[in-house]
Order: structure tokens, then C-alpha cells, then sequence
């Protein structure tokens, strides 16, 4: 097929010749771009989805982890210690790590892109350790420290369990989703790349063959004219062809 091309092409005066192989050279280049447009349009996407999605997931999700632990330690230490001062004071920061976990749960909510039923049971689990956490603050504030501990240990125990079990499955779909979405965006990367080189090897192949072949067909006509006039200088006129 570009054997036929290149014969139609035979005919052209050269101006029209390079006009042609420009235009071809140039289309080649535009679609190189249009395509590396896309591509990294298409690649800027999944970065934003990761962001949007798994990378704020896991964050808030690393700040409710860090909180959960924050808390289960205050309540602890509400119990644990006879010092009115530091109940308070282990009370309080308890209940602002609670206060923390519920800002952060909304933000999980709106971006988690993984099983939604793991969100609703955290939440569930949450919700039901709220009262009896409560419950303890309260008897330790009061110093029952026994009732407290007692309470804690039938009840908190198993829900804080069941809240930390959904904590865990949260962060480990978190992660799995953004290594999913890492490894989309690396053979997108890689996709691109290759198309770019792809589409420019073939533009610079083009632009070689157009290239020989109109300098062939500039320097052919110009050496068949030298040899027919040395013929022609040298008497010998039934030598002389030009094409």
C-alpha cells in the first residue's frame, strides 16, 4: 500500500511532495498528543479516585483505629486509678476520643468504596458500646471502681471486640482497594508510555521514509542530468536518457 502511495507520489512536483509528507508527519504527531491527552486525562481519574476513595478512607480510618485504643486506655485508667484528678482528667479524654471517632465515621461513610455492610456494622458496634462506656465513666466518676471494672468485663469486653473486629476489616478493605487502584494506575502509567512511543517511533519511521524518498527524488533527476551532459560532452549523444 505504500508502494502505491509512493508511486502516486512519483508524479508530484516536490513542493506538493513535501506538503504531503508534512501533513502526514503532522496528523501522526496530533494523534500522538490526542491519544497521550487522554490517557493522562483517564490516569488523572483514577488518581482522583484513589484520593476521593481509599487514601481518605484510610485516614480517617488510621485516626478512628488510634482514637478507639486512645479510649478503651482512658476508661481503663478512670478505673484504675484513685486520684479524682486523673479519673477526670481520663474521663474527659475519653470522651473526646468518642466525640473524634463519630467526626471521622461521616468522612468514612461518604468514601469508603469497598462492602458498605462493614461500615453499618461498625457503626452498629459503636453505637452499642456507647451506653455501657458511658455507664463505666459514670460509676468511675462516682469511684465504684468495683462495680465499674465488673460491669466493664461482662459487657464493654465483647462489644469493644466486635467493634475492633469491624475496625480491622475496615482498614484491611481500605488497603486492598488502594493497592487495586495503585497497581490500575501503573499499568495506565505504563499504557501511556507506550502509546507515546508507539505513536513517535512511527512518526520518526514515516518521517525517515518520506524523508529518503524525497531526497531521492530531488538528487536522481539532478545525477541523471550530470551523466547525460557528460555524455553529451563527450559526443556520445545515443547515451544520453533523461527521465
Amino acid at each position: 500500500m505504500m508502494t502505491g502511495r509512493m508511486g502516486v507520489l512519483k508524479d508530484l512536483k516536490v513542493s506538493k511532495k513535501l506538503t504531503i509528507s508534512y501533513a502526514i508527519i503532522l496528523t501522526l504527531l496530533i494523534m500522538s498528543c490526542v491519544v497521550s491527552i487522554v490517557d493522562f486525562i483517564r490516569l488523572g481519574g483514577q488518581i482522583e479516585t484513589f484520593y476521593d476513595g481509599p487514601f481518605t478512607v484510610n485516614d480517617s480510618a488510621s485516626v478512628i483505629n488510634s482514637n478507639f485504643e486512645r479510649m478503651q486506655k482512658s476508661v481503663y485508667r478512670s478505673i484504675s486509678n484513685t486520684d479524682s484528678e486523673i479519673v477526670k482528667e481520663a474521663i474527659t479524654d475519653a470522651r473526646n476520643c468518642a466525640a473524634i471517632i463519630q467526626e471521622e465515621l461521616p468522612v468514612v461513610k461518604a468514601h469508603f468504596l469497598g462492602d458498605q455492610q462493614i461500615i453499618d456494622r461498625l457503626d452498629a458496634a459503636l453505637a452499642k458500646l456507647a451506653p455501657m462506656r458511658e455507664h463505666v465513666l459514670t460509676l468511675a466518676s462516682e469511684n465504684q471502681k468495683a462495680e465499674a471494672a465488673d460491669y466493664m468485663e461482662h459487657n464493654n469486653i465483647l462489644a469493644i471486640q466486635e467493634a475492633q473486629a469491624e475496625l480491622n476489616s475496615l482498614i484491611e478493605s481500605g488497603n486492598k482497594k488502594g493497592e487495586t487502584l495503585v497497581s490500575g494506575l501503573s499499568e495506565k502509567q505504563a499504557m501511556a508510555v507506550f502509546t507515546v512511543i508507539i505513536l513517535g517511533g512511527i512518526s520518526v519511521a514515516v518521517s525517515v521514509v518520506f524523508g529518503i524518498y524525497i531526497t531521492r527524488g530531488i538528487t536522481q533527476p539532478v545525477t541523471e542530468l550530470e551523466q547525460a551532459a557528460r555524455a553529451m560532452a563527450r559526443g556520445e549523444f545515443s547515451a544520453v536518457r533523461v527521465a
